[in-house]
């Protein structure tokens, strides 16, 4: 697993209603590497499937699937809260 990213800072939650709350956030980007050595090179590994990882703070709408975090880069992260801590689970990758 290869580190890519550390993403924090404040953002907007929005609610399947479409209700919108400020939150924190505390999120990693990883990326699987796959061994793919061959005969000159032993090491070779190519990029697998990239994981997002980490807490949106306050939790809200516990519960519901496809709540969309937006950063204040702009870009955009659907999720849903794993437990009543911050944690969560993507639904897909960040969108630009």
């Amino acid at each position: 697993m290869r580190h890519l990213e550390t993403i924090r800072g404040r953002g907007t939650m929005t609610s399947n209603s479409g209700e919108k709350v400020p939150v924190t956030y505390d999120l990693s980007v990883d990326q699987e590497q796959i061994r793919a050595g061959s005969l000159n090179d032993p090491t070779a590994t190519i990029p697998g499937l990239k994981r997002v990882s980490g807490t949106v703070l306050p939790v809200r709408f516990f519960g519901e699937n496809g709540l969309q975090l937006e950063m204040e880069d702009r870009r955009k992260l659907r999720f849903f809260f794993t437990d009543m801590h911050g944690s969560i689970a993507p639904n897909g990758g960040i969108e630009d």
